[in-house]
This record gives C-alpha cells, structure tokens and sequence, in this order.
C-alpha cells in the first residue's frame, strides 16, 4: 500500500511540475496585461491568447474523443467529457476573441510565419539564445507525441500512453512563453517588466 501510494504521488507531481506553472503563468501574464489596454493588444498578449486558445481546443478535443489521443483509451465518463469540452472551448473560445480583438485573421497568419521564420536569437535581446533554443525544443517535443508511435510519443512527459497527447497543450504554452521571451524588448514600462517576470517565473518553475 506504501509502495502504491508513494507511486502515485510522484507519478501526479511529475504529470503536474510543467502544466500548472506554465498556465499560471500565461493566465497571469494576460490578467496583469488587462490592467494597461495598451499591453492588453501588444505582441506579448496576443501570442500568448492564441497559445491559451490552441491549448485549449487541444484538450477539448482529447477530453471529446479520449480513444483519438490516448491510443484507442476511453478514459472519461460521458459527463466528464460533456464538462471538459464545454469547460476548455469556452476557453479557447474567449481567448480567441481577445487576440482577434487588436489583429485580423490575416495578420495572425503572417504573423505566425514570420515567428517560424525568425525562431533564430534575436540579434541585442537579453538571453535570446537560451530562450531560442527552449522555445525551439518545447516545440519539437510539443510536435512529437503528436506524430510519433508508442513509446516515443511518451517523451518528454513520461504520462504514458494515456496523457502524452493530451499534454501537448501545456508544452505549446512553454514554446510560446520561451519564444515571448526571446523576443522581449527592453522596456521601461512597468506592465511590460512584470509581465515578463511572470513568464520567467512560470517557465523556470516548470523545467
């Protein structure tokens, strides 16, 4: 009984050290950006919007249809998916809307090519490199549990063949914060320096 419980106390601490830092920390980041309408529309906060929206219909539909994602699991009652979905749409919905609010789908396209383009340091920002190079890896290992077989899509989680897929969502969000980061100008702007410091925190808890 020992043996179960310590098991599954550090299999739970293992699934949440990267999840519940890196969504702190996105979720906090945006509501300290409510706080100033000007940082509420900036480059920061409508990336992150659009990581929490994809994020966030990620997990509604590994919540809607478990056997997709969990290698032919069905993990939830009905109502529990009926909840989650709902619960994680509403989300992603609302976080969508935000990003949509201060851009066009159109800018949001390019917007995204050019990040892919320009994933490289960016030439006189503070650390650029070491954040390039993590945004770079969290969205590869974002990518692999997608596209991989068994036992490789388990990495970099380790959550089994259950949860690996799903947890896709949470490394997007670090990629995205790590990119952020890598491209953080270096303002004077209160909002600005404690929104950064949010994002820093949250990533450095998680990894």
């Amino acid at each position: 009984a020992d043996c179960t419980l310590r098991h599954n106390v550090l299999t739970m601490s293992q699934a949440f050290a990267f999840p519940l830092p890196v969504a702190w920390a996105s979720f906090e980041a945006l509501r300290k950006g409510t706080k100033n309408n000007h940082t509420l529309k900036g480059r920061t906060s409508r990336r992150l919007n659009l990581a929490v929206a994809a994020a966030s219909f990620w997990l509604a539909a590994s919540s809607a249809f478990p056997p997709a994602f969990a290698f032919g699991y069905d993990l939830y009652s009905f109502q529990h998916k009926v909840a989650a979905s709902i619960i994680h749409a509403v989300t992603g919905t609302f976080a969508l809307v935000l990003a949509l609010r201060s851009t066009s789908v159109g800018h949001i396209l390019r917007g995204l090519m050019n990040s892919l383009w320009n994933f490289g340091p960016t030439s006189g920002q503070r650390n650029s490199s070491l954040y390039a190079t993590g945004a770079a890896g969290l969205l590869y290992f974002t990518i692999q549990p997608i596209v991989s077989p068994y036992p490789l899509a388990t990495i970099p989680t380790i959550l089994g063949k259950r949860l690996s897929r799903p947890a896709s969502a949470f490394t997007l969000l670090g990629a995205v914060i790590a990119y952020c980061l890598k491209e953080e100008r270096n303002k004077d702007d209160d909002d600005d320096i404690i929104i950064r410091t949010t994002l820093r925190r949250g990533l450095a808890w998680g990894t």
